[in-house]
């Protein structure tokens, strides 16, 4: 019996060829995008919970207070990290932390703690005995429990080994066979710039794409253990693990031991105060950009946002299945009373028309699977959506899955089995179209569909105007065409004279406009490691820095406003500084602080020196446009900068230049490139020549909001094909069921607008009332997701009325060889039909 309602289903679906395929891709493509999006933001939301006792584990961080004035206004910065030595202080002093972890990330490396800066290179020496080097930027060191305290799966090693002795390092999964292959690469030596060698202890699943964790590598401190444990100033992420979920109890008494663990610092520091506080395990992933943080903090208002696109899309597909299913039910009343007539009881009309829907689903779910291979590289690569393996779902998921699939089912098949129940025979012979009452579902349902689609092209279109808004915006500083060249990480004995010699053959070449070389990139600032004071004040004022030649300030464009210049070989005191640092310091004007001494200092080397201003800059934007104001009173201002020439003041420190800025010109940019190549190998022969676009570079903060963009634009590609789709069956369907109505009206003399009236009068009504209720819905999202910047764009009428039309423009011209179709068709045809 059953297989005789299979044979029906799939005679019925053959016979309507053009509604089973815009039934089928319309689902596989809802079923697809719900399928990617929506297991990939709702685990994005559940981030780092899968960690055992997640819900147990925070970590400390400082929140600095200050003063300029000794007044009541009052600057902050939050800081998600602590002190190294707070660790095992905090453990000692407070009987409710269990363990303590402390991981320090490659941007808090320095010399004076791990005798190795923060660029790094791994190299290994292969069984021929060639060398192989890789440049790394995800390097971590950590307390040896690291595995213990973090649920992060290894696949070779013990957790409570691994990380046991000095130089022991661990590898992700992926760098263990980009070194290795997929051999067990346990006990092998690495070299660490060359200098350094480490040993491999053991190999670690990589970690989620969703994980607040960020390393590739992790190299065990016991080797620095003594200073972790006894420095005032090293700063590294600092995690406990409560016997509660107390948080804030832990967190007033932590800062009851202010002095005690701070006073030293804050001795130094005149108008200064800190609290510390108590982030949860499950906040840390969508923190308000925290000063310190090395990954990029999610945002939840936008992942629920994905999560409601991937409900939408999947709702969109299924108001199309279920409206052509309702619609074409009205061509089925005469089979229905025929059916009832030769004897079909209720179960047997039940049991058929959900045999059609199922093979319409399962039809439409393998193709959806098979798309989900197809795309699953790509998507991944493009738009930065791991889709999750089959076998990888979640139990929630799979059950939100299952029971939207069953739904659209049972409600597609619902319908044609209530009304083979609820009229007689001769009715449904007699019926030519359902009442109105019926009708309403699909109208209300087309209306939904098309105000979700409203909903998604505005977003889309707002968030990537926004985008280009801020990446067009001026910041004081000129990029244009600007090449990074890195320095090498393994420095000559010679290195000043090397650069310099470098520097000058840059210069010579034809195609090469200008260089110039600086300690730290134009708009990297340099962490909270250099204060500035007036002479004979207490007040000090931490300040961006960085170390300069004669050639920077022309390079980049800077606007002087007082004073001058670097020159060559300049006085060893000299510094340039913003405007914003002279109003900071308490100069009246810019012209007032040139000639003026002040102290300056580092925070490795903390003794005052004495400097003079020689000239003042226009401010510069080194900070990104994105919203820190809860972070970071100084998001938007910056905190000042003070440029020194070279290493003229502090030589007693590392402040040789590690990059140099090239602008090249555009005409011949391969040939420089390679001609810089050759003339770096003749200073360096033995370091890897590196090189990038420093817009790029500038651009990078950027990246996610660029992926979020080009996920929306996707997910909003999708939602207009689905809508499309759908109202080209509707339309479809409508001509098909008016046809001897238009030919009626053609021979009364009816014109091609009045057919096109008719065909379209309901679906005006539709877009119109979905306007109504759409646009209300994208402002709020847009204004949402417009609070993550600190410069935004102004939305004016028109940034609501363009989508609009696009979208309009799109959707008629989709229908628009159907409804001509309908109306040249020959009246005589049409009086034929039945």
């Amino acid at each position: 019996m059953l297989l005789n309602y299979l044979k029906l289903s799939f005679r019925l679906l053959g016979r309507n060829p053009f509604f089973t395929v815009i039934n089928v891709v319309g689902l596989a493509i809802g079923f697809a995008s719900f399928y990617a999006l929506w297991e990939y933001s709702t685990a994005d939301l559940k981030a780092d919970r899968y960690h055992k006792d997640a819900d147990r584990i925070a970590r400390i961080g400082v929140n600095w207070r200050w003063t300029d004035d000794g007044g009541e206004s009052w600057g902050h910065l939050v800081f998600g990290f602590a002190r190294s030595a707070l660790s095992p202080q905090v453990k000692d002093d407070f009987p409710e932390v269990e363990s303590t972890l402390r991981i320090m990330p490659q941007e808090f490396f320095t010399q004076e703690v791990l005798n190795h800066g923060d660029k790094i290179t791994i190299s290994i020496d292969d069984q021929n005995g060639t060398q192989r080097i890789f440049k790394e930027d995800k390097v971590a060191y950590a307390d040896p429990n690291l595995f213990d305290f973090f649920s992060i799966p290894l696949i070779y090693g013990q957790a409570q080994d691994v990380l046991k002795e000095a130089n022991n390092v661990m590898l992700s999964h992926s760098t263990a066979r980009k070194y290795f292959g997929e051999k067990d690469p346990t006990g092998k030596l690495l070299k660490l710039n060359d200098t350094i060698t480490l040993k491999v202890s053991g190999v670690y699943e990589d970690l989620p794409h969703y994980s607040h964790l960020n390393f590739e590598l992790v190299i065990s401190n016991a080797s620095v253990l003594n200073r972790w444990n006894t420095s005032t100033f090293d700063a590294l992420n600092c995690y406990v693990k409560l016997n509660s979920t107390d948080y804030k109890d832990f967190e007033a008494k932590l800062n009851q031991q202010i002095e005690k663990y701070w006073g030293e610092v804050l001795r130094q520091r005149v108008n200064t105060k800190l609290d510390m506080f108590v982030q949860p395990l499950e906040e840390i992933p969508f923190s308000e950009n925290f000063v310190g943080d090395n990954f990029h903090p999610k945002s939840k208002p936008f992942l629920f946002t994905l999560a409601f696109i991937a409900l939408s899309v999947l709702a969109m597909a299924w108001v199309n299945y279920i409206n052509l299913s309702v619609t074409r039910t009205t061509r089925r009343f005469k089979e229905i009373a025929t059916r009832k007539v030769s004897g079909a009881v209720a179960s047997d009309m039940i049991i058929q028309f959900v045999t059609e829907a199922l093979v319409t689903n399962a039809l439409a779910l393998a193709l959806a699977f098979t798309l989900i291979q197809i795309v699953r590289t790509p998507v991944a690569a493009l738009f930065n959506i791991q889709i999750a393996a089959f076998s990888s779902l979640r139990f929630d998921s799979i059950a939100i899955f299952v029971s939207i699939i069953v739904a659209g089912i049972l409600v597609s098949a619902l319908y044609p089995a209530v009304i083979s129940m609820a009229y007689q025979p001769r009715a449904l012979f007699n019926m030519s179209s359902p009442a109105s009452g019926k009708q309403f579902i699909p109208f209300m349902l087309t209306i939904s569909q098309l105000a979700a689609a409203i909903i998604f092209i505005l977003l889309g279109f707002t968030v990537s105007t926004q985008l280009n808004h801020i990446l067009n915006m001026d910041t004081g500083i000129k990029t244009d065409q600007v090449i990074i060249i890195e320095a090498p990480v393994i420095k000559p004995t010679n290195y000043s004279t090397a650069i310099g010699s470098l520097k000058k053959s840059i210069s010579d070449n034809s195609s090469v406009v200008s260089v110039t070389c600086s300690r730290f990139l134009v708009q990297i600032v340099n962490g909270g490691g250099f204060d500035a004071k007036r002479i004979g004040s207490d007040l000090a004022f931490g300040m961006d820095n960085n170390f300069v030649d004669e050639d920077f300030i022309h390079f980049y464009g800077l606007k002087l406003i007082a004073g001058r210049e670097f020159i060559k070989d300049d006085k060893t005191d000299g510094v340039i500084i913003s405007r914003y640092a002279a109003a900071r310091l308490g100069f009246k004007s810019p012209e007032d602080a040139v000639g003026s001494k002040i102290n300056v200092r580092t925070v490795i080397n903390t003794d005052w020196k004495e400097a003079e201003v020689i000239g003042v800059i226009e401010n510069f934007r080194n900070t990104s446009f994105l919203n820190m104001s809860e972070s970071s009173t100084e998001a938007n201002t910056g905190r000042g900068a003070v440029l020194l020439y070279k290493d003229r003041i502090f030589k007693d420190i590392d402040s040789e230049p590690e990059n140099i800025s090239v602008r090249a010109s555009s005409k011949q940019f391969g040939e420089t490139i390679h001609a810089i190549e050759i003339l770096f190998k003749r200073e360096f022969p033995s370091a890897a020549f590196t090189w990038y676009f420093l817009d790029d570079k500038m651009n990078e903060v950027y990246a996610h909001e660029k992926v979020a963009r080009n996920q929306i634009v996707l997910f909003t590609g999708l939602a207009l094909l689905i809508a499309s789709i759908g109202l080209l069956g509707m339309i479809s369907n409508k001509a098909v069921e008016k046809t001897k109505e238009i030919g009626i009206r053609k021979v009364l003399g009816a014109r091609l607008y009045q057919i096109l009236r008719l065909l379209l009068d309901s679906t005006v009504k539709q877009i119109v009332i979905a306007t109504i209720i759409g646009i209300p819905v994208a402002y709020y999202l847009t204004q949402l997701y417009l609070e993550k910047f600190s410069e935004k764009i102004t939305l004016q009428w028109w940034h609501f009325v363009l989508p609009l039309l696009l979208l309009v423009v799109i959707l008629f011209l989709t229908i628009a060889s159907v409804l001509f179709k309908a109306a040249k068709n020959n009246p005589v045809e049409a009086l034929k039909y039945e």
